[in-house]
């Protein structure tokens, strides 16, 4: 492929409003592990680069979040070496 055809093709990118399950599937998509973040308003101008291993740090911050929430929290009144003397 010359420049000139590389210059012709259509760029696939993403944008900074837009959620990032949609960018994972235009990742899947395209087999492509890098795009450039652009500006909707302005295509043309380049606000960053997000890449796969961006994604999978924010969904396991996700996943490590969510196992926090939804931990069990045991309920103590007494720890057990003081029960029998709190029932004297």
């Amino acid at each position: 492929m010359t420049l000139g055809e590389a210059m012709k093709t259509k760029i696939v990118t993403a944008f900074p409003d837009e959620p990032l399950r949609l960018v994972v599937y235009r990742m899947a998509e395209t087999g492509l592990t890098r795009m450039p973040v652009v500006d909707r308003e302005n295509p043309r101008k380049l606000v960053g680069m997000i890449a796969l291993t961006d994604l999978l740090h924010a969904r396991t911050r996700n996943l490590e979040e969510e196992r926090r929430r939804e931990r069990v929290l045991r309920l103590r009144l007494f720890p057990p070496h003081l029960k029998v003397a709190a029932r004297r």
